[in-house]
């Protein structure tokens, strides 16, 4: 399985192809292809069937620490009482901060590969 620290630093693929005219499925099979051809394993994509579904649902594999030590360095960073409250990633969590380079880099390939799903009106693609 690829890591999220592998992720966060894929190579940009070369374009391959415009799939706004897709249905949700054969996008999110287009999206799988190019994973497997990046030989990245571990990312869930999928195209929602309830009656308002606009994106492909991408997730991503889970954090490579323990639930208990991610909670700690959040309550950690919960005692430092900082004002204004900038979140986790921007306050130290190592962990969020790996998981949304992740998030951010994985959004880079795909459109990177479909550019016509940049659309900040339409949401093709839902990353977590």
């Amino acid at each position: 399985m690829t890591t999220l620290t592998e992720i966060a630093t894929l190579p940009l693929p070369p374009f391959r192809a415009n799939i706004r005219h897709l249905d949700r499925k054969e996008r999110a099979a287009q999206v799988r292809a190019l994973f497997k051809a990046l030989k990245v394993t571990g990312i869930s994509v999928t195209a929602p069937s309830y009656s308002m579904a606009q994106s492909i649902d991408i997730r991503l594999p889970a954090l490579e620490v323990s639930d208990e030590a991610h909670v700690k360095r959040h309550a950690e960073i919960d005692d430092l009482n900082t004002y204004p409250w900038t979140g986790y990633g921007n306050n130290g969590c190592q962990h969020c901060k790996v998981r949304r380079e992740a998030q951010v880099r994985i959004e880079q390939v795909i459109l990177a590969a479909f550019p016509d799903l940049n659309d900040r009106y339409d949401y093709c693609l839902s990353i977590s």
